[in-house]
């Protein structure tokens, strides 16, 4: 099913955001209705669990994250995105921690963090499905080898 669903939104035809499925306007025939929870304190809440899902992320989402998703509401910026950012700054994370595995492992603690990520995501509305899918699949693959990684080490370490 996850093979499926990614292929849906590589190819563009639906999003997949905070464990929400939505297919796209342009696949869809009939008029959406939004859903009456469509403002800042549903974002905010849709970014806080875009943050409890990582593994490397330790965020305890202090009044200046909740600021910070306010404010990126504010500017327009989507669920979508901040996931979208949220895969690409985790996958630069793990990238470093597997690449330095001897070092401490610092989780990411602030949706700070992936401000600029967020804005570089936003700055590059055109980027195909398919790289967000790819980057998706990064994601997932490399927050696996990390956490193997520190399974093991913790085993060794026993």
């Amino acid at each position: 099913m996850q093979g499926a669903l990614a292929e849906l939104v590589e190819r563009g035809v639906c999003e997949h955001c905070a464990g929400e499925i939505e297919v796209v306007d342009r696949y869809w025939p009939y008029e959406k209705q939004r859903p009456p929870g469509a403002g800042p304190r549903e974002f905010v809440d849709g970014v806080r669990q875009l943050l409890a899902a990582p593994a490397c992320v330790r965020c305890r989402f202090t009044p200046a994250d909740d600021q910070l998703a306010r404010d990126l509401h504010a500017r327009g910026v989507t669920l979508p995105q901040v996931e979208r950012a949220i895969w690409l700054g985790c996958v630069r994370k793990y990238a470093t921690l597997l690449n330095h595995a001897d070092a401490p492992a610092m989780p990411i603690a602030s949706l700070r963090y992936f401000a600029a990520i967020i804005d570089e995501v936003v700055s590059q509305p055109n980027t195909p499905e398919s790289y967000w899918a790819y980057v998706h699949r990064q994601f997932l693959t490399f927050e696996q080898r990390w956490m193997a990684s520190r399974e093991e080490r913790t085993s060794a370490a026993r």
